[in-house]
């Protein structure tokens, strides 16, 4: 009796040399003391931030992957009777990834990421603005669609906020609980 041949190992998925990320999103600021003055003055806010993010990652290793990202995102407030008030912000991240595959579409990881933040905030004719710290964390899904593309949802937490940043001592937030989606391209 001849025993079966053993099945052959599945071909280890082949690493990128690097990938490109474009996502788009929305955060969930907290109610700052900027929003609530803003409030008594009868402007009325979104409490929402629209994101948009361009980052590109090499792998270090088939699990670590290390890249940065720029970005932009912003707020408004609405007014009955002025202009609105706006804030808009900028961001520059360095970023450490920890991924892993499920099967060979699926994909999994953990980011980190922090750098520098600069928001301006525009109001009746006058703006003022400030570089502020910024850090995050975000749940990482992908799925393959390809050779060379992955997409999917990204559930994270963003640190971006300014203190003080007037004479009244008010800060303002378009950090938070974020959600988005990201197409990457990987070569």
């Amino acid at each position: 009796m001849v025993a079966p041949e053993p099945e052959p190992e599945p071909e280890p998925i082949p690493l990128p040399s690097y990938s490109l990320e474009l996502r788009f999103g929305v955060t969930f600021p907290a109610d700052y003391s900027f929003d609530q003055a803003l409030a008594a003055l009868r402007y009325d806010g979104l409490r929402a931030a629209a994101t948009a993010v361009v980052g590109v990652q090499i792998p270090v290793l088939d699990w670590l992957w290390l890249g940065g990202r720029f970005g932009g995102r912003g707020r408004g407030w609405a007014h009955p009777d002025r202009d609105a008030a706006s804030l808009v912000a900028g961001e520059l991240l360095a970023t450490v990834q920890v991924r892993a595959w499920l099967g060979r579409v699926v994909e999994l990881g953990l980011m980190v990421s922090g750098g520098l933040g600069w928001m301006q905030v525009a109001m009746r004719d006058a703006t003022s603005d400030q570089a502020v710290g910024r850090f995050g964390v975000e749940a990482i899904l992908a799925f393959k669609t390809g050779e060379h593309f992955a997409f999917g949802p990204r559930v994270g937490y963003d640190f971006f906020e300014w203190s003080g940043m007037n004479a009244y001592g008010h800060g303002v937030d378009v950090g938070g609980f974020s959600l988005g989606l990201a197409l990457e391209g990987r070569e």
